[in-house]
């Protein structure tokens, strides 16, 4: 049985506020990393527009092709459909060794449970530099000097430390470590990249106010938290794993079915 690597994700039929998913069906599709293609995909479907019209009028619902496939909420429609893909991929004699995917805890754990050999799991890279973004904007809240453009830095610093190390899990682990120390004004650990082994005297940090290094030790520590949850899961960042094909198919599939539209029902 041959083994590989394939990126999955979900995309709903309707916009989500990144808080509530109530999209009456989504699609899930699963791409092989080798060779860019579609390789399975399924949908999920809460509503039936004959169902809906008969049961309306108090009537019995005539034979018809329905299109509803599923009564739990949206959100659960990623899990579920994760694991009939797997398990359809490997009825065809293929093995999922590696899922490329976001960081959905509840997805992978119902994959791994469907299947009886271990499966690695690869982060989407963008994901990734967005959840870093958002665990630094909650910290925007208690620290100030925390703009929009020192945070935008955090995450380019983070993205040119992934792409330098691809594939090398401690070497990454140390890039990431050095992020803060340099945003403290400590260089001694940092790498070719960092400008102020070159020009110590001139040097200033250019996303920062005046240009200063960032100061207080509440500030280190929530900083330092924040980036310890990536060096944990290094071994996830360092392929640099992308889902882009996939969310590019959703967009192609928006395209054809505009979210602000309902066409699943038929």
């Amino acid at each position: 049985m041959t083994s590989g690597a394939f990126k999955y994700d979900m995309g709903w039929q309707k916009r989500g506020s990144g808080r509530c998913y109530d999209s009456k069906s989504g699609v899930g599709t699963m791409i092989g990393n080798k060779t860019g293609k579609i390789v399975a995909y399924d949908v999920r479907s809460k509503d039936c527009r004959k169902c809906t019209y008969y049961t309306r009028k108090g009537q019995e619902t005539p034979v018809h092709k329905c299109s509803k496939n599923w009564n739990g909420s949206s959100k659960a429609m990623e899990p579920d459909v994760g694991c009939s893909l797997v398990t359809e991929i490997e009825s065809k004699n293929v093995q999922v060794g590696v899922m490329i995917m976001d960081d959905d805890a509840t997805t992978m754990a119902r994959i791994k449970t469907s299947v009886s050999h271990p499966i690695e799991k690869w982060s989407d890279l963008n994901h990734t530099k967005k959840h870093l973004g958002n665990s630094l904007y909650t910290l925007q809240k208690k620290h100030k000097c925390l703009t929009t453009k020192v945070i935008q830095w955090f995450q380019k610093c983070f993205s040119y430390a992934v792409q330098q190390n691809k594939g090398n899990q401690s070497g990454l682990a140390d890039a990431i470590s050095q992020i803060v120390p340099h945003a403290f004004g400590e260089h001694e650990l940092c790498g070719c990249w960092c400008h102020f082994k070159k020009n110590p005297d001139t040097y200033k940090h250019s996303a920062f106010p005046y240009g200063k290094d960032l100061v207080g030790e509440d500030l280190r520590t929530d900083l330092n938290s924040a980036f310890k949850k990536l060096i944990d899961n290094v071994e996830k960042i360092a392929p640099c794993a992308s889902t882009k094909e996939v969310e590019s198919f959703n967009n192609m599939l928006a395209s054809k079915a505009p979210k602000r539209f309902h066409y699943s029902s038929s």
